[in-house]
């Protein structure tokens, strides 16, 4: 046989010192390209020059045309769908295509600066860039196994999430799909940019801080949620006396929701004791999690009947008159007409009529109504599209929250709270034997 020879050197150790040497520079590079894309996006939808800003008075106007502004994002891509092929092609010149054309003296053509979808388009960009920053936690169906020892939990307030975007003295706040919702003076951090995720409370008007992506132009996305916690915990009571009052400086009173360890006593109180805001869910998250925007494991929600009036999907805001079928939002695929949830799952489809009768594309959201899943084989049950889904969503339901909706309907949670404070004790006791174990052999 021939001879293998062993490369000369040290080529492996080389090799992983090289590649090592290359990752930390593309993450260093891609932190910085981030920071860099945060600050310039952050300031643009401040400052009065930004590209959406045109198109504020109008807002409601070029919402109206569906066809235009209807934005969803794939799965996993960020990619936009929403704005057509053919109306691309009915654009003609394509080096003017995103310019007003109008006619001057004598028949000639002039170009007059951006047309209205080349704002919209603009505008697009933000707020998919904005509507890509956000962690959706998925849903609680089974506890964890090291639950007490590395998850923290939260009580959720109700509210709307939003992103607040601060920067010299003004803030932003654009809602979960991304759009601009409202700007206000603010007393953030004022130099550098801040951007805060917070539950808005419509009736009491105040913005609880639930986490922290940048503060002062220090990005702490890819930090830890402990260190995330702290650092923005440290911060706001140097600034909670400012915080918490409303001025002409600072219009929204913001308040900083805690994170516990997660025991029993926290669990209790936060289940049990009225808070000083209406709770809509528990919020576990992992100690070491990063924040990592879309649909993320290390992050889960959980409520029940006690604990939220919105425990079952519906539009009544007293959260007491719930629809005859389960209500979900589901996405097109590109092929095969097929519908999926925001982790990807295919679960069921449509024929070319009910595709066309609906005017749906590939890439956009359907809302459908369902029967539930069927336990055994964990598959929708008689699927039924009743259009296009709703022009503030822009991702589609994930599987668990439609698996727990069906079982919130049928009046038996897949997860009750008595079972979540089982998994920490036994937690716990799976812990004291393992020590108890070691000291054995110490001994």
């Amino acid at each position: 046989p021939p001879r293998r020879h062993k490369p000369r050197g040290n080529f492996l150790s080389d090799d992983q010192t090289r590649r090592t040497n290359a990752a930390l520079a593309r993450q260093e590079r891609d932190r910085a390209d981030l920071l860099a894309q945060i600050r310039r996006i952050a300031s643009e939808s401040i400052t009065d020059e930004a590209p959406e800003q045109h198109a504020y008075a109008d807002e409601q106007t070029e919402c109206d045309d569906e066809e235009h502004v209807d934005v969803v994002y794939e799965e996993g891509r960020g990619g936009e769908v929403g704005m057509e092929e053919d109306d691309e092609q009915e654009n003609g010149d394509e080096s003017h295509a995103d310019m007003a054309v109008v006619e001057g003296e004598g028949g000639e053509k002039k170009h007059q600066g951006p047309s209205r979808r080349a704002r919209m388009a603009a505008r697009l960009q933000v707020f998919r860039f904005f509507a890509g920053q956000l962690v959706h936690p998925d849903w609680l169906v089974s506890p964890p196994p090291d639950l007490a020892h590395n998850w923290l939990v939260a009580a959720r307030p109700e509210g709307n999430r939003m992103l607040v975007i601060s920067k010299h003295g003004w803030a932003v706040a654009r809602n979960k799909n991304g759009r601009f919702q409202m700007k206000f003076p603010c007393l953030l951090p004022p130099r550098g940019v801040t951007i805060v995720d917070v539950a808005f409370a419509e009736a009491t008007r105040t913005m609880h801080l639930l986490d922290v992506l940048c503060w002062n132009d220090c990005l702490l996305m890819d930090s830890s949620t402990e260190c995330r916690h702290f650092f923005l915990k440290s911060r706001y009571e140097e600034m909670e006396s400012e915080l918490r009052e409303t001025s002409v400086h600072h219009m929204y009173p913001m308040v900083l929701v805690d994170l516990h360890e997660c025991t029993q006593q926290h669990l209790l109180r936060l289940y049990y004791e009225d808070l000083d805001y209406p709770k809509d869910s528990l919020l576990f998250v992992h100690k070491e999690a990063h924040y990592d925007p879309g649909l993320n494991p290390l992050w889960l929600q959980w409520r029940d009947a006690h604990l939220s009036r919105f425990a079952i999907d519906t539009t009544d805001p007293t959260g007491k008159d719930h629809p005859h079928r389960e209500v979900g939002t589901l996405q097109l695929t590109k092929r095969h007409n097929k519908l999926k949830t925001m982790d990807g799952r295919i679960v069921g489809a449509i024929d070319d009529t009910t595709r066309k009768q609906h005017r749906l594309k590939p890439g956009q959201l359907v809302k459908c109504e369902m029967d539930g899943i069927d336990m055994d084989t964990m598959e929708v049950q008689n699927l039924m599209p009743l259009g296009r889904g709703p022009k503030t969503r822009l991702y589609p339901d994930s599987f668990s929250r439609l698996v727990v909706q069906a079982f919130m309907r049928m009046d038996s949670p897949p997860m009750d709270f008595n079972r979540i404070l089982d998994a920490i004790a036994q937690s716990h006791d799976h812990e004291d034997g393992a020590g108890g174990g070691h000291a054995d052999m110490d001994v």
